[in-house]
């Protein structure tokens, strides 16, 4: 017999020459049951919506190969970063855009266009290309619409002289009054409060039907709503005129004090046009 062909019976007996070193035992991770489905991987409420027994937390493995506090620093991780990307992405925008998502705020309660932008903002980081040229012709025209009113109220505004209600006013607040009243000529004036927007004017509206007409800025001008009577600054002007004539006149044609709105039952009081309680508040 030939050397080659003692090789190859060799061979075909002995199979791969030289023979392979056995492969080390890989050592076994330690495994953590899943609390959901208590190991079992099986979902505790039977089959779900999709058709699955599994249960959805372990993918039917019935355990992890951690434990749940390192899934839990896992996820608490995870969390963070996406967070930090977040943040990163809102501090890019506003780089290029610094005042583009204030004044979307600045809309979201009237403007629903303006309220998804600040969602996307608040949830994404950023707004597209087209979003962003959107954004900003938007706010252009709105801000050329409320330039054109504002301009439009200031030419329609009627200049009142209402100081001597004015001073009754001051008079009332002055004894602890913080919203008196003064009805006449079919409106009701009141007083605006200290803190607020409108502090030191005056709010018009209609007695019968309680609508606003607008108001009486410091300045003596009254800017009115769209939406007011066209008789109201006329009715103003009469009652600047003598607020003192105008209350007796309200108070003697309906019966009721022209400021707190009361019926009034005492002759003297119908005469005045005011109760003696409210005349002593306004200084009367």
């Amino acid at each position: 017999m030939t050397d080659d062909k003692f090789m190859d019976d060799f061979m075909d007996d002995s199979g791969d020459w030289p023979p392979k070193e056995s492969s080390p035992q890989q050592v076994e991770r330690e495994q953590f049951p899943c609390t959901q489905c208590g190991g079992n991987g099986k979902w505790r409420g039977g089959i779900n919506q999709h058709g699955e027994s599994k249960c959805f937390a372990c993918k039917g493995k019935g355990f992890f190969l951690s434990s749940a506090g390192d899934r839990a620093k896992t996820r608490q991780k995870r969390r963070e970063n996406k967070i930090n990307k977040l943040v990163a992405a809102q501090s890019a925008f506003n780089g290029e855009h610094p005042t583009l998502i204030g004044d979307l705020k600045g809309m979201v309660d009237w403007n629903n266009f303006a309220a998804s932008l600040v969602e996307q903002f608040n949830t994404k980081g950023s707004l597209s290309e087209n979003q962003t040229n959107a954004a900003y012709k938007m706010i252009a025209k709105c801000a050329e619409t409320k330039a054109r009113k504002a301009k439009e109220r200031e030419a329609a505004a009627v200049e009142v002289d209402l100081s001597t209600i004015k001073d009754m006013f001051n008079h009332a607040v002055g004894k602890g009054h913080k919203r008196p009243k003064y009805r006449a000529e079919g409106l009701i004036i009141s007083r605006a409060p200290d803190h607020g927007r409108n502090a030191g004017s005056l709010y018009v509206k209609t007695i019968e039907s309680d609508q606003y007409q607008g108001k009486i800025t410091a300045e003596n001008k009254f800017y009115a709503v769209g939406s007011a009577d066209a008789s109201t600054g006329e009715s103003l002007k009469v009652i600047a005129a003598d607020p003192s004539a105008a209350a007796v006149k309200y108070g003697q044609r309906t019966g009721s004090c022209g400021v707190c709105g009361r019926q009034l039952t005492n002759s003297e009081s119908i005469d005045r046009g005011i109760g003696p309680i409210c005349a002593d508040n306004m200084g009367l």
